[in-house]
């Protein structure tokens, strides 16, 4: 397994430039590229046109970059808005950005795009549970000549409901099961383009066992968002530092024959060391720290 790590609030920190150098100071070999809003002006200038000279350039320009540190870029991470699904100009807006997310995916190089489920109106804890599957089948759906031209993945991330996440709220997507008949109902109809997109805080915090999600989705599993979480709000902190069960949890990694990236979405760790009293060592050492606790992760999975 690669060890990997999202890297948008070091970049919005100290520049892409310098953290890069920080991450790759670390150790990590691998980074989760932010696609979204808050990285991406999807709406505006060159972003809207994936034929653009300058849409190429600015996309092959960040590769670059990012493989002159020694990076491969893991995974992607989608534009999203909630709740976008049902507001005919939101939902429009954010399939038009996924789609051209898919194109600077394949332009970073990177095989996967995480992406996030559709919420139906009407699914609520379980009720028109065939309505939320529709909707996502639908949605996705519309992806698939983007996604067949490129050669770039979706992977579909486990999800809670809510614009205020203070409560286990879960989506058509929240669990293993659910996610997994999404995963398969699209496979079926339009051939391997879509996997999943295991996010261990998410699972927890919508009322699912970050383990049992892992073992319901087995082998569809090709990307992961690790995280711990004290199972009220999306805390994205280290492990260890929430209640999730890790050692369940990377047993199960090691059964079900986990091969892709181990990546961390542990933002709010991040966020401990930008202090006006810290300087860039500690982040630098932080980093290093998360990093160690990766490779102690990694070799519990492997030793299952």
């Amino acid at each position: 397994m690669l060890l990997s790590t999202q890297t948008g609030v070091t970049d919005r920190a100290f520049g892409e430039a310098e953290s890069y150098r920080i991450i790759a100071g670390a150790g990590f070999k691998g980074i989760d590229f932010l696609l979204s809003e808050k990285a991406i002006p999807w709406n505006e200038g060159f972003f809207a046109d994936v034929n653009s000279k300058e849409f190429k350039e600015f996309f092959t320009k960040k590769r670059e970059l990012a493989g002159a540190y020694g990076f491969k870029i893991v995974q992607t991470h989608a534009p999203y808005r909630r709740p976008f699904q049902f507001d005919k100009e939101g939902y429009e807006m954010v399939l038009g950005q996924c789609k051209r997310a898919i194109y600077a995916t394949a332009l970073l190089e990177s095989p996967y795009i995480v992406a996030h489920p559709v919420t139906h109106p009407d699914f609520n804890n379980g009720q028109n549970h065939e309505k939320g599957v529709d909707a996502n089948v639908r949605f996705f759906s519309k992806l698939v000549p983007s996604l067949k031209e490129t050669g770039v993945k979706i992977c579909i991330e486990n999800l809670y409901v809510g614009e205020v996440e203070s409560a286990k709220t879960p989506n058509i997507c929240s669990d293993g099961e659910s996610l997994a008949e999404v995963i398969d109902v699209l496979n079926a109809t339009h051939g391997e383009c879509f996997a999943a997109c295991l996010d261990t805080g998410h699972a927890l915090i919508s009322g699912n066992d970050p383990t049992k999600v892992l073992k319901a989705l087995g082998k569809r599993v090709a990307t992961l968002h690790i995280h711990d979480s004290y199972g009220t709000f999306d805390d994205h902190l280290s492990p260890g530092y929430g209640i999730i069960d890790w050692k369940a949890f990377l047993k199960a990694l090691g059964e079900i024959g986990y091969e892709g990236a181990f990546n961390f979405e542990a933002d709010n760790y991040y966020y401990n060391f930008l202090k006006p009293y810290f300087d860039k060592t500690v982040m630098q050492d932080a980093m290093k720290l998360l990093y160690t606790m990766g490779v102690s992760m990694i070799n519990t999975a492997k030793s299952k």
